[in-house]
Protein backbone atom coordinates (compact mmCIF):
# COMPACT_ATOMS: atom_id res chain seq x y z
CA UNK A 1 0.00 0.00 0.00
CA UNK A 2 1.34 3.62 -1.12
CA UNK A 3 1.23 6.56 1.87
CA UNK A 4 -0.59 9.90 1.16
CA UNK A 5 2.88 11.74 1.31
CA UNK A 6 4.59 10.00 -0.84
CA UNK A 7 1.96 8.78 -3.54
CA UNK A 8 3.42 9.88 -6.84
CA UNK A 9 2.26 12.90 -8.49
CA UNK A 10 -0.88 12.89 -11.22
CA UNK A 11 -1.99 15.27 -13.50
CA UNK A 12 -5.64 14.75 -14.67
CA UNK A 13 -6.39 15.45 -17.98
CA UNK A 14 -10.14 16.16 -18.93
CA UNK A 15 -11.34 18.00 -22.05
CA UNK A 16 -14.81 19.84 -22.28
CA UNK A 17 -16.72 20.97 -25.11
CA UNK A 18 -19.71 22.22 -24.74
CA UNK A 19 -20.99 20.31 -21.58
CA UNK A 20 -19.80 21.47 -18.86
CA UNK A 21 -22.77 19.82 -16.72
CA UNK A 22 -20.97 16.78 -17.34
CA UNK A 23 -18.03 18.26 -16.76
CA UNK A 24 -18.90 19.80 -13.36
CA UNK A 25 -19.76 16.10 -12.64
CA UNK A 26 -17.06 14.23 -12.92
CA UNK A 27 -14.99 17.28 -11.13
CA UNK A 28 -17.37 16.26 -8.28
CA UNK A 29 -16.03 12.79 -8.63
CA UNK A 30 -12.65 13.82 -8.82
CA UNK A 31 -12.44 16.13 -5.20
CA UNK A 32 -13.99 12.91 -3.87
CA UNK A 33 -10.79 10.63 -4.85
CA UNK A 34 -8.95 8.65 -1.79
CA UNK A 35 -6.06 10.11 -3.11
CA UNK A 36 -4.74 13.77 -2.89
CA UNK A 37 -1.55 14.22 -4.41
CA UNK A 38 -2.94 15.16 -7.59
CA UNK A 39 -3.34 18.52 -9.90
CA UNK A 40 -6.24 19.16 -12.90
CA UNK A 41 -5.58 20.41 -16.18
CA UNK A 42 -8.66 21.36 -17.50
CA UNK A 43 -8.85 21.87 -21.27
CA UNK A 44 -11.95 23.46 -22.99
CA UNK A 45 -12.21 23.11 -26.46
CA UNK A 46 -13.82 25.97 -27.57
CA UNK A 47 -16.88 25.65 -26.39
CA UNK A 48 -19.77 27.99 -27.54
CA UNK A 49 -22.13 27.71 -24.75
CA UNK A 50 -20.14 29.69 -21.93
CA UNK A 51 -18.85 26.52 -20.41
CA UNK A 52 -15.75 28.30 -19.01
CA UNK A 53 -17.97 30.43 -16.92
CA UNK A 54 -20.12 28.31 -15.74
CA UNK A 55 -17.19 25.87 -14.36
CA UNK A 56 -15.36 29.17 -12.83
CA UNK A 57 -18.61 29.82 -11.13
CA UNK A 58 -19.30 26.43 -9.64
CA UNK A 59 -14.86 26.84 -8.74
CA UNK A 60 -16.09 29.85 -7.13
CA UNK A 61 -18.83 28.37 -4.93
CA UNK A 62 -16.51 25.61 -3.67
CA UNK A 63 -13.79 28.22 -3.12
CA UNK A 64 -12.03 26.03 -5.12
CA UNK A 65 -9.11 28.16 -6.59
CA UNK A 66 -7.86 28.34 -10.05
CA UNK A 67 -5.15 28.86 -12.48
CA UNK A 68 -6.80 30.78 -15.47
CA UNK A 69 -4.81 30.85 -19.29
CA UNK A 70 -6.23 31.08 -22.85
CA UNK A 71 -4.18 29.03 -25.57
CA UNK A 72 -4.24 30.39 -28.86
CA UNK A 73 -3.11 27.57 -31.44
CA UNK A 74 -2.63 29.73 -34.69
CA UNK A 75 -0.03 31.32 -32.68
CA UNK A 76 1.29 28.52 -30.45
CA UNK A 77 0.80 30.88 -27.52
CA UNK A 78 -0.98 30.27 -24.53
CA UNK A 79 -2.51 34.16 -23.03
CA UNK A 80 -0.79 35.69 -26.33
CA UNK A 81 2.30 36.12 -24.85
CA UNK A 82 5.10 34.27 -25.49
CA UNK A 83 6.03 31.24 -27.18
CA UNK A 84 4.30 28.13 -26.85
CA UNK A 85 6.97 26.63 -24.44
CA UNK A 86 8.43 29.48 -22.60
CA UNK A 87 4.54 30.32 -21.36
CA UNK A 88 3.78 27.03 -20.64
CA UNK A 89 7.27 27.42 -18.15
CA UNK A 90 5.76 30.03 -16.44
CA UNK A 91 1.96 28.51 -15.55
CA UNK A 92 3.94 28.17 -12.30
CA UNK A 93 0.73 27.16 -10.18
CA UNK A 94 0.07 24.80 -7.18
CA UNK A 95 -3.47 24.73 -7.43
CA UNK A 96 -5.40 22.30 -7.48
CA UNK A 97 -7.65 23.23 -10.59
CA UNK A 98 -5.64 24.55 -13.83
CA UNK A 99 -8.10 25.65 -16.81
CA UNK A 100 -6.88 26.52 -20.31
CA UNK A 101 -9.48 27.29 -22.60
CA UNK A 102 -8.54 27.11 -26.47
CA UNK A 103 -10.05 29.40 -29.01
CA UNK A 104 -11.26 26.74 -31.33
CA UNK A 105 -11.78 22.89 -31.01
CA UNK A 106 -8.81 21.51 -31.24
CA UNK A 107 -9.87 17.69 -31.00
CA UNK A 108 -9.13 15.00 -28.94
CA UNK A 109 -5.67 14.38 -29.65
CA UNK A 110 -4.54 17.83 -30.23
CA UNK A 111 -6.58 19.00 -26.96
CA UNK A 112 -4.56 16.44 -25.11
CA UNK A 113 -1.14 17.52 -26.45
CA UNK A 114 -1.59 21.05 -25.43
CA UNK A 115 -2.35 19.08 -22.09
CA UNK A 116 0.77 17.05 -22.33
CA UNK A 117 3.17 19.86 -23.12
CA UNK A 118 2.18 22.11 -20.08
CA UNK A 119 2.38 19.06 -17.68
CA UNK A 120 5.63 17.94 -19.45
CA UNK A 121 6.90 21.61 -19.03
CA UNK A 122 5.49 23.47 -16.08
CA UNK A 123 8.13 23.23 -12.83
CA UNK A 124 5.81 20.55 -11.14
CA UNK A 125 6.89 17.29 -11.41
CA UNK A 126 4.53 14.73 -12.48
CA UNK A 127 4.98 10.80 -12.40
CA UNK A 128 1.81 10.33 -14.24
CA UNK A 129 -1.18 11.32 -16.31
CA UNK A 130 -4.69 10.45 -16.33
CA UNK A 131 -6.51 11.11 -19.28
CA UNK A 132 -10.15 11.19 -18.29
CA UNK A 133 -13.62 11.94 -20.21
CA UNK A 134 -15.64 14.25 -19.06
CA UNK A 135 -18.25 12.49 -19.31
CA UNK A 136 -17.06 9.92 -16.40
CA UNK A 137 -17.53 9.30 -12.97
CA UNK A 138 -15.03 7.78 -10.47
CA UNK A 139 -14.69 5.50 -8.17
CA UNK A 140 -13.13 6.96 -4.71
CA UNK A 141 -10.41 4.18 -5.09
CA UNK A 142 -10.38 4.12 -9.21
CA UNK A 143 -6.97 6.53 -9.09
CA UNK A 144 -5.33 5.07 -6.03
CA UNK A 145 -5.66 1.63 -7.19
CA UNK A 146 -4.74 1.89 -10.77
CA UNK A 147 -1.30 4.16 -9.50
CA UNK A 148 -0.56 1.26 -6.99
CA UNK A 149 -0.38 -1.64 -10.47
CA UNK A 150 1.80 1.19 -12.14
CA UNK A 151 4.18 1.25 -9.27
CA UNK A 152 3.71 -2.45 -8.73
CA UNK A 153 3.74 -4.10 -11.92
CA UNK A 154 6.16 -1.78 -13.49
CA UNK A 155 4.09 -0.70 -16.57
CA UNK A 156 3.43 2.17 -18.33
CA UNK A 157 -0.36 2.36 -19.35
CA UNK A 158 -2.93 1.48 -16.89
CA UNK A 159 -6.64 0.71 -17.65
CA UNK A 160 -9.49 1.05 -15.97
CA UNK A 161 -12.85 -1.34 -15.66
CA UNK A 162 -15.31 0.90 -17.49
CA UNK A 163 -18.82 0.13 -16.46
CA UNK A 164 -22.16 2.38 -17.86
CA UNK A 165 -24.64 4.16 -15.84
CA UNK A 166 -26.31 0.92 -14.91
CA UNK A 167 -23.46 -0.62 -13.90
CA UNK A 168 -22.30 -2.92 -16.89
CA UNK A 169 -19.48 -3.50 -17.53
CA UNK A 170 -18.31 -2.12 -21.22
CA UNK A 171 -14.77 -2.63 -21.16
CA UNK A 172 -12.05 -4.77 -19.01
CA UNK A 173 -9.10 -4.79 -21.82
CA UNK A 174 -8.04 -6.07 -24.68
CA UNK A 175 -5.92 -9.08 -26.03
CA UNK A 176 -6.42 -9.08 -29.90
CA UNK A 177 -3.18 -9.25 -32.21
CA UNK A 178 -2.73 -5.75 -33.03
CA UNK A 179 -4.20 -6.75 -36.69
CA UNK A 180 -7.40 -7.03 -35.81
CA UNK A 181 -7.81 -3.88 -33.81
CA UNK A 182 -9.87 -2.39 -36.70
CA UNK A 183 -12.43 -5.05 -36.87
CA UNK A 184 -14.46 -4.36 -33.66
CA UNK A 185 -14.10 -3.69 -30.31
CA UNK A 186 -13.50 -6.54 -28.18
CA UNK A 187 -16.24 -8.36 -25.64
CA UNK A 188 -15.53 -7.57 -22.14
CA UNK A 189 -14.82 -10.07 -19.41
CA UNK A 190 -17.14 -9.98 -16.81
CA UNK A 191 -14.99 -10.24 -13.99
CA UNK A 192 -11.48 -9.98 -13.38
CA UNK A 193 -9.73 -11.93 -10.88
CA UNK A 194 -6.07 -10.42 -11.26
CA UNK A 195 -4.88 -7.16 -12.70
CA UNK A 196 -3.60 -8.28 -16.29
CA UNK A 197 -1.61 -7.42 -19.08
CA UNK A 198 -3.54 -6.12 -21.99
CA UNK A 199 -2.81 -4.84 -25.68
CA UNK A 200 -4.39 -1.53 -25.47
CA UNK A 201 -6.99 0.34 -23.31
CA UNK A 202 -9.21 2.83 -24.19
CA UNK A 203 -9.07 6.57 -23.48
CA UNK A 204 -12.04 7.41 -21.27
CA UNK A 205 -9.86 6.70 -18.51
CA UNK A 206 -6.05 6.04 -19.26
CA UNK A 207 -3.36 6.47 -16.94
CA UNK A 208 -0.30 6.92 -18.69
CA UNK A 209 3.30 6.79 -17.04
CA UNK A 210 5.46 10.21 -18.06
CA UNK A 211 8.39 8.43 -19.21
CA UNK A 212 5.86 6.27 -22.12
CA UNK A 213 4.98 9.92 -23.13
CA UNK A 214 8.38 11.16 -23.88
CA UNK A 215 9.18 7.92 -25.27
CA UNK A 216 6.33 8.23 -28.05
CA UNK A 217 7.11 11.55 -28.69
CA UNK A 218 11.12 10.81 -29.67
CA UNK A 219 10.12 7.92 -31.46
CA UNK A 220 7.33 9.52 -33.68
CA UNK A 221 7.22 12.90 -33.22
CA UNK A 222 3.99 13.49 -31.51
CA UNK A 223 2.60 12.21 -28.27
CA UNK A 224 -0.89 11.52 -30.30
CA UNK A 225 -1.67 11.79 -33.98
CA UNK A 226 -4.06 15.22 -34.72
CA UNK A 227 -4.68 14.51 -38.07
CA UNK A 228 -6.86 11.54 -36.39
CA UNK A 229 -8.67 14.68 -34.70
CA UNK A 230 -11.19 12.01 -32.81
CA UNK A 231 -11.25 8.37 -32.25
CA UNK A 232 -8.47 5.72 -32.25
CA UNK A 233 -5.56 8.14 -30.87
CA UNK A 234 -5.36 5.82 -28.02
CA UNK A 235 -5.46 3.02 -29.79
CA UNK A 236 -2.41 3.94 -32.02
CA UNK A 237 -0.74 4.89 -28.56
CA UNK A 238 -1.06 1.78 -26.71
CA UNK A 239 -0.25 -0.47 -29.46
CA UNK A 240 3.31 1.86 -30.47
CA UNK A 241 4.49 2.04 -27.07
CA UNK A 242 3.78 -1.94 -26.56
CA UNK A 243 6.32 -2.46 -29.62
CA UNK A 244 8.30 -0.69 -27.96
CA UNK A 245 8.64 -2.81 -24.88
CA UNK A 246 6.21 -1.09 -22.36
CA UNK A 247 4.14 -2.77 -20.62
CA UNK A 248 0.17 -2.21 -20.28
CA UNK A 249 -2.16 -3.65 -17.38
CA UNK A 250 -5.84 -3.49 -16.73
CA UNK A 251 -6.37 -2.94 -13.21
CA UNK A 252 -9.07 -4.69 -11.84
CA UNK A 253 -10.33 -2.86 -8.84
CA UNK A 254 -10.30 0.78 -10.55
CA UNK A 255 -13.72 1.19 -11.68
CA UNK A 256 -14.65 4.24 -13.97
CA UNK A 257 -18.58 4.76 -14.93
CA UNK A 258 -19.45 6.15 -18.52
CA UNK A 259 -22.31 8.18 -19.97
CA UNK A 260 -20.90 6.53 -23.06
CA UNK A 261 -20.55 9.96 -25.80
CA UNK A 262 -21.76 12.41 -23.84
CA UNK A 263 -18.84 14.70 -24.77
CA UNK A 264 -20.28 14.62 -28.07
CA UNK A 265 -23.12 16.60 -29.05
CA UNK A 266 -26.23 14.12 -29.31
CA UNK A 267 -27.35 16.23 -32.62
CA UNK A 268 -24.61 15.11 -34.83
CA UNK A 269 -23.73 12.04 -32.38
CA UNK A 270 -23.64 9.05 -34.55
CA UNK A 271 -22.55 10.24 -37.54
CA UNK A 272 -19.60 12.14 -36.50
CA UNK A 273 -18.76 9.04 -34.83
CA UNK A 274 -19.14 6.80 -37.95
CA UNK A 275 -17.35 9.21 -39.94
CA UNK A 276 -14.23 9.36 -37.71
CA UNK A 277 -14.15 5.73 -36.71
CA UNK A 278 -14.21 4.72 -40.23
CA UNK A 279 -11.85 7.29 -41.86
CA UNK A 280 -9.41 6.61 -38.77
CA UNK A 281 -9.54 3.25 -39.28
CA UNK A 282 -8.20 3.30 -42.61
CA UNK A 283 -5.09 5.96 -41.04
CA UNK A 284 -4.43 3.52 -38.85
CA UNK A 285 -4.10 0.25 -40.66
CA UNK A 286 -1.90 1.81 -42.80
CA UNK A 287 0.30 3.54 -40.25
CA UNK A 288 0.50 0.31 -38.75
CA UNK A 289 -0.35 -2.74 -40.96
CA UNK A 290 2.45 -3.74 -43.71
CA UNK A 291 2.34 -6.98 -46.36
CA UNK A 292 -0.91 -9.94 -46.00
CA UNK A 293 -2.39 -7.78 -43.22
CA UNK A 294 -2.53 -4.53 -45.35
CA UNK A 295 -4.22 -6.19 -48.07
CA UNK A 296 -6.48 -7.92 -46.07
CA UNK A 297 -7.95 -5.40 -44.49
CA UNK A 298 -8.07 -2.99 -47.87
CA UNK A 299 -9.89 -6.12 -49.27
CA UNK A 300 -12.10 -6.36 -46.28
CA UNK A 301 -12.67 -3.34 -44.67
CA UNK A 302 -14.48 -1.13 -47.48
CA UNK A 303 -16.82 -4.49 -48.21
CA UNK A 304 -17.31 -4.19 -44.40
CA UNK A 305 -18.36 -0.65 -44.59
CA UNK A 306 -20.86 -0.87 -47.54
CA UNK A 307 -22.78 -3.33 -45.54
CA UNK A 308 -23.38 -0.85 -42.47
CA UNK A 309 -23.85 1.89 -45.49
CA UNK A 310 -26.84 -0.47 -46.85
CA UNK A 311 -27.98 -1.17 -43.80
CA UNK A 312 -28.33 2.63 -42.68
CA UNK A 313 -29.98 3.48 -45.55
CA UNK A 314 -32.60 0.54 -45.09
CA UNK A 315 -33.11 2.06 -41.55
CA UNK A 316 -33.84 5.46 -43.78
CA UNK A 317 -30.99 7.20 -41.67
CA UNK A 318 -29.47 9.08 -44.70
CA UNK A 319 -27.29 11.11 -42.98
CA UNK A 320 -25.36 8.36 -41.10
CA UNK A 321 -25.07 6.59 -44.50
CA UNK A 322 -23.49 9.71 -46.04
CA UNK A 323 -21.04 9.76 -43.23
CA UNK A 324 -19.55 6.24 -43.74
CA UNK A 325 -19.19 7.17 -46.98
CA UNK A 326 -17.73 10.45 -46.42
CA UNK A 327 -15.31 8.61 -44.29
CA UNK A 328 -14.22 5.94 -46.81
CA UNK A 329 -13.35 8.95 -49.06
CA UNK A 330 -11.48 10.97 -47.04
CA UNK A 331 -9.30 8.05 -45.32
CA UNK A 332 -7.96 7.10 -48.82
CA UNK A 333 -7.54 10.86 -49.74
CA UNK A 334 -5.20 10.91 -46.87
CA UNK A 335 -7.25 13.74 -45.83
CA UNK A 336 -7.04 14.50 -42.08
CA UNK A 337 -8.06 17.20 -39.39
CA UNK A 338 -11.72 17.79 -38.15
CA UNK A 339 -14.10 16.84 -40.92
CA UNK A 340 -14.97 19.73 -43.16
CA UNK A 341 -12.34 21.61 -42.04
CA UNK A 342 -9.84 20.97 -45.18
CA UNK A 343 -12.65 22.09 -48.01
Amino acid sequence: MMNKSTDPKVAIVILNWNRYKDTIDCLESVFKLNYLNYQIILLDNGSSDNSVKKICEWCRKRKEPIKYVKYNIKTAKIGGICTKETEIRKLKSNRKLVIIESLENLGFAEGNNICFEYILHCPTSFEFIFLLNNDTLLDPNSLKRAVEVAVNKNCSIVGFIIKDMNGKIVFSGDWRRSELFYIRQSSPIIKLKRDIPSNAVIGCAMLIHKKALIHHKNLHGYYFDKNLFLYGEETEFCLNIKRAGHKIFIAKDAIVYHKISHSINPSWRESTKLYYMTRNAIFLANKLLSGGWLILFHLYFPIARLKVILTKLFELKSKEAFSIIQGLVDGYRKMGGKWGAQK
